[in-house]
Order: structure tokens, then sequence, then C-alpha cells
């Protein structure tokens, strides 16, 4: 295969370099730039200097001067609730007596649903664990009459543990807060054996 050229283009030397078109008339040039010794320019000017992160106090904005609050920044009212406990407060519509009949209703089915002697898929440490974690919430009475309906309708055997497991959960996503105890009790209920 023989070796091929490319034709490489010389610059003609019969144009000569275009003369500089004059500015028009009542309009000036600034004048050029400073030139060195040798005439190069010279170097740029050294920047600002730069101070360190979080120097002097709050962020400075170019826009509208001081930032006093961002705007993903939580109020500074806001305090966060404890994510172990029910953020609903207890009715008051509840007299003394029905609620106290629905708290130990609650207790008792719920005692009944961890008993050491009720045939289950949890361990005995599970159960006591789940137990324990029940009776130290402050549970509402809204939340235990829910509960108590189901669990009552379970361990009667009225209702399939299933239907029990579905009831549960539907009741941890309507009340955010409950999880940390009423996984148990979902645990507990499907592992119900009849």
């Amino acid at each position: 295969m023989p070796a091929t050229t490319l034709p490489v283009a010389l610059p003609n030397k019969s144009l000569k370099a275009s003369p500089s078109i004059p500015p028009p008339p009542g309009c000036t040039l600034p004048p050029p730039p400073p030139r060195g010794a040798a005439g190069c320019k010279l170097p740029p000017a050294a920047p600002p200097p730069r101070t360190p992160f979080g120097g002097g106090g709050p962020a400075k904005s170019h826009q509208t001067g001081t930032i006093e609050h961002h705007w993903n920044d939580l109020p500074t009212s806001f305090l966060p609730t404890s994510r172990s406990t029910s953020p609903l407060p207890p009715r008051t519509g509840e007299s003394g007596d029905t609620a106290q009949v629905l708290a130990e209703h609650f207790d008792a089915l719920v005692a009944r649903l961890f008993a050491a002697d009720t045939p289950g898929a949890l361990q005995e440490r599970e159960k006591k664990a789940a137990l324990e974690r029940v009776r130290r919430t402050a549970v509402t009475d809204a939340q235990k009459r829910e509960l108590a309906e189901v669990l009552d309708a379970v361990l009667e055997g009225r209702e399939k543990p299933e239907w029990g497991r579905e009831q549960v959960v539907r009741f941890i996503t309507r009340n955010p807060g409950v999880a940390g105890w009423a996984i148990g009790i979902r645990r507990g209920v499907e592992g119900v054996k009849l």
C-alpha cells in the first residue's frame, strides 16, 4: 500500500495584513493596557483574602442581607416528639368508669394474647418483651377500644388471625407513632393458633 501525502496549504504572501478600521468620528478608544518593561502584560491583581467558613456570625445574602432562618429549617418552637409513644392525646369524652373498664378489658386481652400457656408462634421471651412494651406505653382510650375489638374477635375464634393481622396493620398505618408497641400485638395476633 503506497504512502499517501496530504497537500498542505501554504500562506499566500501576496496577501497583506488588513489595516485596522478607524473608529467613527466623535468616538474615542480607551488607551491600551499597560505593558511591562519587556513588552508583556502585568500579572493580575491578587484576589481578596478568604475568610474561613463560619468565621464571623450569620451568613450574608447577596440579595436581602442577613439570613435569619433557612427555608428548610424547622421552626424554633418545634420540639420533636418521641417516636416510641402515641402522639394522640387521651380522649376526655369517656367517663371515669367507662375508661377504667375499657382499660381493664384491654389489659386482660393483651395479657391473654401473650400468656405463656397460649399456643402461638412467638417464643416466651418475645411474648414477655411485647407485653412489657404495651404496658409501658400510654395507649389512648380510642386505641384501646379499637384493638380490644380486634383482639376479642381473634381470641374468641370469631375471626381468623389473618383478619386480625390486617386490622392491626391498618391501625398502625392510621396512627403514627404506635408502631413501636403495636407491632408486638400484630405478631401476637398472627401467631394465634385456633
